[in-house]
């Protein structure tokens, strides 16, 4: 069942969150592109987001603050999400019930994870939808894939692969069973994977599935199992295969092989992704499948039926028409960790061509959760050949971060697969399964740990390899279970905080996020020495004593030391093109469409170009800037010139005709200097063209025979002026 907001809680104030975007609705560049040139009745689906959205960040603050629990996170988090949604839709929902009736729109839903509308219209209703005011932006409904396995060269003999393998040697790799001995294997905790299905008779699975195996679930398998392709939301199935073996990886065991990091698990399972026969699925898809996660029984109130943990083995890429740092996925993961899910995804098998999308996400230490795939199986622990590699720019300041954050088996990983049976893939989307697993570990082990503090913990107890520290290629390492779910097993006692002073406090990890500090879990503040400020020089010339990490502002750059200690590079002259000029900073002079001409640079000094003549047509000129007069369609003739004899019809000084007594006409162009000496022009004489070159400073030609008026006009260049010659 759907909630609206509940503003009469005493905690109304802070249960909706709301960012409102103050500017009229626009079409997003690549869906502008493709509606070029197609006809005004033609169908596409796309995706329209609405002004007004909850703000994630403000409501996970509140949360740390109040040190709510999971349960408490999710219903604050939904119930926000659903309050904005059932309040700001309204409008727009008339405006499409009105398009179906009329026939512009195909089809229409309403989204509430993060306040949109999927929408299946016509070209001519689609920009009608993009200028109403309570929509914010409009983006085509693009496609995605699954990040398809790599084919197993060279692997090793490992058998008959009908023998048990118990446990694989990814687990080992990662010491899932030392954990397991520890009592701790994920039981009691909920997992899910978002991919092409799970065959829900699979041996290692059938018993796991939440649906069958909680009675809470009877009467309801919608709340188990997700299909939004085909609607049969019954029973859990997989006809391609990728989801059974990324979900085996997850939680498989016995009564079949034991594959799985958190055999203790119960599972849910989107199916968005390459569905039947590698049927590409839309971006639609994949957001109903988040908002079914955020929610899956409808009710915000409850939890158990929310997993701790989701895995992507998938992503875009240019090719799909996702550029770098997309920021599509970006919304929906957040309201998912904002509501207590662990949400991972796979790098890609890209290699050195990069991350894909939203795993090239770097806005803060924690987003988004990019896997890299390591070869357990050579005890070296080498990266795969074909695992992403960083870095990326997808950050607050576009600056370069590392990526991939962790590493994970993904070589030769020997799974389930749909029919009963098993076998091996290679990919990173073989590597990301193993960190939902983990996380699950860590959820039971700390049931209401906050998602970043997990990430914090996998990273900082992950087994270092390639480079010293983090990396472009394993990120912070091999994933350690064992580690990882000793750490938090205490994680609610005191622990050292860092704070942006570079001082330090014993305190709980959630009142230290509470407070804004960085929490190093398994240490006390005398065994760490915690980050210190150092000057951070901003775009405007300003300075600040910050950390380094909180040094992200556009055009910012840090330095050890403080600000008493530096010079920070100062504003310049900014020239724009209607010839004015601004002191700015350079990020701020090209925001604002300006030329920077240097720090420190007076506007007195620069000597900023000055608009000049303009040839809108060849009859009309304006004194305009360059950029101004491309955007008019215009001819830009240079700065500081005037519109004096500027343009090709300005040069024409006089045109006459006349006709002799054979009917023939006789045109005469006369030009004001010998600039157009040797060029062509064009003369219409009543309805035919005539081409004729330009002697010194005269055009002449001779048409005919014509009878009565014979009106004549210079066609090219373009000029309005007509004069009539009178034939017998």
């Amino acid at each position: 069942m759907r909630r609206s907001c509940r503003w009469s809680m005493p905690v109304a104030a802070a249960l909706c969150f709301v960012s409102t975007y103050a500017r009229a609705g626009q079409i997003d560049p690549g869906l502008q592109e493709i509606l070029d040139g197609a006809p005004a009745d033609q169908v596409f689906s796309v995706i329209a987001f609405l002004n007004e959205q909850v703000d994630l960040t403000a409501a996970t603050r509140q949360m740390d603050v109040e040190r709510a629990t999971l349960q408490r996170r999710h219903e604050h988090v939904i119930v926000s999400l659903q309050g904005v949604a059932d309040t700001t839709q309204g409008a727009v929902r008339a405006f499409l019930q009105q398009g179906v009736a009329d026939g512009g729109v195909r089809s229409f839903e309403a989204v509430w994870i993060r306040n949109l509308f999927i929408v299946e219209a016509t070209k001519a209703t689609i920009i009608e939808l993009a200028a109403h005011p309570d929509v914010d932006r409009v983006y085509f409904d693009y496609e995605i894939e699954l990040i398809k396995p790599m084919p197993v060269v060279d692997a090793p003999n490992h058998g008959d692969e009908e023998v048990p393998q118990a446990p694989e040697i990814g687990l080992v790799a990662i010491r899932a069973p030392e954990v397991w001995a520890m009592g701790i294997d994920g039981s009691g905790v909920l997992v899910s994977n978002m991919d092409t299905g799970v065959d829900g008779n699979h041996p290692a699975l059938r018993d796991r599935w939440a649906g069958v195996a909680d009675s809470r679930y009877q009467g309801h398998p919608e709340w188990a199992y997700f299909d939004p392709f085909g609607g049969r939301h019954d029973f859990p199935r997989d006809q391609n295969g990728h989801g059974t073996h990324t979900m085996g990886t997850v939680t498989g065991g016995p009564p079949g092989d034991q594959i799985g990091v958190a055999p203790g698990a119960f599972w849910i399972a989107a199916a968005p992704i390459d569905r039947g026969g590698g049927i590409p699925r839309t971006v639609a898809d994949a957001i109903l499948s988040f908002q079914w996660l955020a929610d899956p029984d409808g009710n915000p109130n409850t939890n158990w039926d929310v997993p701790a943990t989701n895995s992507n083995s998938w992503g875009v890429t240019t090719g799909h028409g996702y550029p770098p740092c997309d920021q599509t996925f970006w919304s929906y993961i957040d309201a998912c960790e904002a509501a207590g899910i662990f949400v991972t995804f796979s790098a890609g098998n890209e290699g050195s061509s990069g991350l894909r999308r939203p795993a090239d996400r770097a806005t803060t230490d924690y987003n988004c959760n990019a896997v890299a795939a390591i070869d357990a199986n050579n005890p070296n622990w080498p990266i795969a050949s074909f695992s992403s590699r960083g870095p990326t720019n997808c950050t607050p300041d576009g600056r370069q971060a590392i990526k991939p954050d962790i590493g994970a088996p993904g070589v030769d990983v020997r799974s389930s697969l749909p029919g009963g049976g098993y076998g091996r893939l290679s990919g990173t989307s073989m590597a990301s399964p193993h960190i939902n697993g983990v996380a699950a570990l860590m959820r039971q082990a700390n049931p209401n740990i906050s998602v970043d503090d997990m990430k914090q913990v996998m990273y900082e107890t992950a087994v270092d390899l390639g480079n010293p520290g983090e990396d472009n290629s394993y990120g912070w390492g091999m994933v350690d279970a064992f580690e990882a779910v000793s750490r938090v097993l205490n994680a609610n006692d005191p622990y050292a905080c860092c704070f942006g002073d570079g001082s330090c406090s014993d305190v709980l990890p959630q009142d230290c996020r509470a407070a804004g500090g960085k929490s190093r879990f398994g240490y006390e503040c005398g065994q760490i020495s915690c980050p210190q400020p150092g000057a951070c020089c901003f775009d405007d010339g300003t300075c600040d004593d910050i950390l380094e990490a909180n040094c992200t502002a556009p055009g910012s750059d840090w330095s050890e030391g403080d600000c008493g200690s530096v010079d920070c590079p100062q504003p310049g002259a900014c020239c724009f093109d209607d010839g004015t000029c601004q002191m700015l900073g350079p990020v701020a002079c090209e925001n604002a469409g300006g030329e920077f001409s240097g720090h420190g640079i007076s506007c007195d000094d620069a000597g900023c170009p000055q608009p000049g003549a303009c040839c809108v047509t060849d009859d009309e000129c304006r004194i305009l800037g360059p950029d101004a007069c491309r955007a008019a369609g215009g001819s830009f003739k240079g700065h500081d010139t005037t519109c004096t004899n500027a343009c090709p019809c300005d040069k024409i000084a006089k045109l006459k005709a006349k006709c002799n007594d054979s009917g023939n006409v006789k045109v005469v162009v006369k030009i004001v200097d010998d600039s157009m000496n040797g060029e062509r022009i064009t003369v219409d004489v009543r309805g035919t063209r005539v081409v004729t070159g330009v002697l010194g400073n005269k055009a002449k030609l001779i048409a005919g025979p014509f009878s009565g008026p014979v009106p004549v006009r210079v066609v090219d260049p373009d000029c309005t002026n007509t004069v009539t010659a009178q034939c017998p």
